[in-house]
């Protein structure tokens, strides 16, 4: 019997409404259970890449899958916002989520906290507490000055502030109507 070659096609990712479809998924999970991330899927002969403690966050790279010997459902995986990786990156390799007698090791979740997600929210919320300082300096100013002092505490550095009272204008067009 001849083999049949795969079927390739189109699908559609959204509608014309925006309608979600499909969306890429990559599992993540929270570790629920101190446990090991490993160098080699089988539970023989392995070597620790890291351990992972409670509240570590992973993404899964595979599907889990069981591991004949042991039981254990595995998964190969990379570790997210690991503070023990330093420069290297993260680490990569397999993580026990479900153990033999159904302990839980990993929990799955929807939402994982990215390190330049927590850098650009600082960096956010910094730049939002800047603007509301400077924005209080200026209403302060215009609602009949501020003395340096103020000043200092609402915009970091003491400043001069001139408030003008009355001014002079030569060559000023007169707001008076008449006939010259």
């Amino acid at each position: 019997m001849a083999e049949q070659e795969p079927t390739r096609g189109f699908v559609t990712m959204s509608g014309n409404n925006q309608t979600k479809f499909l969306a890429l998924h990559t599992p993540g999970y929270i570790v629920a259970k101190q446990t090991v991330l490993t160098d080699v899927f089988e539970m023989t002969n392995f070597k620790p890449v890291c351990r992972l403690v409670k509240g570590d966050q992973v993404r899964a790279i595979g599907f889990p899958r069981k591991e004949a010997i042991s039981g254990l459902v595995r998964v190969k995986a990379i570790t997210v916002g690991n503070k023990k990786a330093g420069e290297s990156g993260e680490f990569v390799g397999y993580v026990t989520v479900e153990g033999n007698q159904n302990s839980v090791y990993l929990q799955p979740t929807d939402k994982l906290t990215f390190p330049e997600d927590i850098e650009a929210e600082q960096k956010e919320a910094e730049m939002q507490k800047k603007m509301e300082e400077e924005e209080a300096a200026a209403m302060q100013m215009a609602n009949g000055g501020a003395s340096s002092s103020s000043a200092a505490s609402a915009g970091g550095a003491s400043k001069e502030v001139i408030e003008v009272i009355d001014v002079e204008m030569e060559d000023a067009p007169s707001s008076t109507t008449g006939s010259s």
